[in-house]
């Protein structure tokens, strides 16, 4: 069977939220017959973005995490992993995960502490790595943006804008948080993208 190799689910993660970056940043067109259409959908695209990161990074979180507890992988760092205790693939990792196994919208992958808790539970041989990586993600940030336009209501905006104030930019809406200044290195969406993948990558080293 050949060796699985962690840094290559990491490019995979790195390549796809670059191109959330690219499709944020491209602009409106300079001329246009119906602007009201036109900001419907740079709007509609918005939340895709940001809901599509929140996604990919659980679908990181999960993939990395059960194939590094199915061993036979090796690490960005270089270090081989054998099989977790008690699993010799996919039925055991399965089995211990139940109906938490998939990555669907009732698994809260990406979510640090439920997927630490997961990760426990496999206790995979690069457990401590995965550890210190997922304390580092801006998933406390992401979350309230994305929430907030995915599920629009009195609750998810407080939180949305108890968010803007920490960040410095009160009463802003998304678009305009996400291309804010961030005090990081250049906007606030981009400055969260760079974490999440220097995340990913420490999880995988």
């Amino acid at each position: 069977m050949a060796m699985r190799k962690l840094g290559s689910i990491y490019a995979r993660f790195a390549w796809r939220t670059d191109r959330i970056l690219t499709a944020f940043q491209t602009p409106l067109p300079a001329n246009f017959a119906d602007a009201a259409n036109y900001r419907f959908i740079h709007d509609a695209g918005t939340t895709y973005l940001v809901n599509r990161l929140q996604v990919l990074w659980g679908e990181y979180c999960r993939n990395l995490i059960i194939l590094s507890a199915r061993g036979n992988a090796v690490t960005i760092g270089g270090n081989r992993l054998s099989p977790a205790q008690g699993i010799a693939g996919f039925a055991e990792i399965r089995h211990i995960l139940g109906n938490d196994f998939g990555a669907g919208p009732r698994t809260y992958w990406g979510a640090p502490i439920w997927t630490r808790s997961q990760a426990s539970k496999l206790n995979p041989g690069n457990f401590n790595q995965i550890d210190l990586g997922l304390g580092t993600a801006p998933v406390d940030q992401l979350k309230p943006v994305r929430n907030y336009l995915i599920h629009p209501n009195q609750n998810t905006r407080n939180l949305y804008q108890t968010l803007t104030q920490s960040l410095g930019y009160p009463g802003v809406e998304p678009r305009a948080l996400l291309n804010s200044p961030s005090g990081v290195t250049g906007t606030v969406l981009e400055s969260w993208i760079i974490e999440f993948q220097d995340a990913a990558r420490n999880i995988a080293l």
